[in-house]
């Protein structure tokens, strides 16, 4: 048996251009293991993504106010991420890190990409949905969640989307149909409303591919029957506005 906290994941520096190449741009970095080989290995996997052209925010260990500019058909799309695994929960550093973000970008669409949740549980939990509020409540427009392994359901509150959790997209689990599905998410911003695009994939040995139409919807049907009651019919067409 592998004794707890002894997973110590890495990539080789060669990775980091082929992220660049398949237009991966930023990646999160507020996880639970992106410190496993201590501030100097983050120091360095920041460094090696920096001279491949791949943005990098957020961190394991201490809530970070750097964030992800895009703009996206002329509105500003602002992301940063926040790690919320069991061992980091603390609701006021996350809001003061939101509020640093939400004040220095006043004109943006901000996006809080949060690591949370009970892993292979397709149901968030009471203090993801707490979390998720009061985020919104202080300025976050948008929340798109990750950690679980599986898929978790979408809630709309306030005229905010919460994606709890987009699922695996690239990881060696292969027990089950669920670590191997996930979604992602396209923004699209359309007269002035920003419309979100739910794009299913499947991931074979690792690999992922989008989901063929048989695949696509029974990824849909059960991301809908996770999610709110009145978002299910929208779930299923793969539109959420």
């Amino acid at each position: 048996p592998t004794p707890m906290y002894t997973f110590r994941f890495s990539f080789k520096e060669s990775v980091a251009p082929l992220l660049s190449k398949m237009n991966i741009h930023a990646v999160s970095l507020a996880n639970n293991h992106s410190v496993d080989w201590g501030e100097e290995g983050y120091v360095n996997t920041k460094t090696i993504l920096d001279k491949h052209g791949v943005r990098s925010f957020g961190h394991s260990q201490s809530m970070m106010d750097d964030v992800y500019e895009i703009n996206l058909d002329g509105k500003m799309i602002t992301t940063f991420g926040i790690n919320m695994t069991k061992a980091r929960w603390n609701n006021d550093e996350a809001i003061e890190a939101t509020l640093k973000v939400v004040n220095a970008h006043p004109e943006s669409h901000i996006v809080a990409f949060l690591h949370w949740g009970d892993e292979y549980s397709h149901k968030q939990n009471s203090m993801q949905q707490e979390l998720a509020r009061i985020l919104i409540d202080n300025g976050v427009d948008t929340v798109i969640g990750a950690h679980p392994h599986v898929i978790q359901g979408i809630e709309k509150y306030k005229d905010s989307h919460i994606f709890y959790s987009l699922g695996n997209f690239i990881f060696d689990q292969f027990f089950s149909d669920d670590v191997e599905e996930g979604y992602a998410i396209k923004m699209k911003h359309v007269e002035g409303n920003l419309i979100f695009e739910l794009i299913p994939y499947v991931s074979e040995r690792s690999q992922p591919r989008l989901a063929d139409e048989e695949n696509r919807k029974k990824i849909l049907d059960n991301l809908a029957s996770y999610s709110d009651e009145e978002l299910k019919s929208a779930i299923v067409s793969g539109i959420v506005k």
